[in-house]
């Protein structure tokens, strides 16, 4: 996706650790944009190896303790698919502008717009015929955001 977004532009560099143990791998791929912006495609490790894969929380935890030197003004910028968008940018607020007073931009992206290949079903009425009416990644992502977050 990282490149189709980006022109199809090569990584500079790459980094990680690979596991046999589902969530114990990282990886982080840097892209230089078209406009020279640095550009860093992070897979972090689950705080659970071995009971499941990172999940937004695991990722902003780990990129800001073992990957960025983060301090107060500066800019992230998220891009992400826009149905977890919302959730996504919660938690950066939450895990990453609280504490580091970093400024938090999360951009939402419907997939098939940045080329067909990326196309992604989020809505019933995309479904084919004999699927779910609803795709769980949106009702784990739901669950997974407003459970611990206050809503008053």
């Amino acid at each position: 996706m990282t490149r189709a977004a980006f022109g199809d532009s090569d990584p500079i560099a790459g980094r990680g650790e690979q596991s046999e143990v589902v969530g114990a791998a990282w990886r982080v791929v840097e892209y230089v944009g078209p406009d020279g912006v640095p550009l860093h495609v992070v897979g972090a490790p689950s705080r659970e190896p071995g009971v499941g894969r990172a999940n937004t929380a695991d990722t902003y935890e780990w990129f800001a303790t073992e990957l960025a030197e983060l301090h107060r003004g500066r800019r992230i910028v998220i891009v992400t698919s826009d149905i977890y968008m919302r959730y996504q940018h919660a938690d950066a607020m939450r895990m990453l502008a609280l504490p580091y007073g970093v400024e938090i931009d999360a951009v939402g992206i419907q997939p098939g717009d940045v080329g067909t290949r990326l196309k992604q079903v989020f809505r019933a009425s995309q479904l084919p015929a004999g699927d779910p009416l609803h795709d769980p990644r949106v009702a784990r992502s739901v669950r997974g955001r407003l459970g611990p977050m206050p809503l008053s």
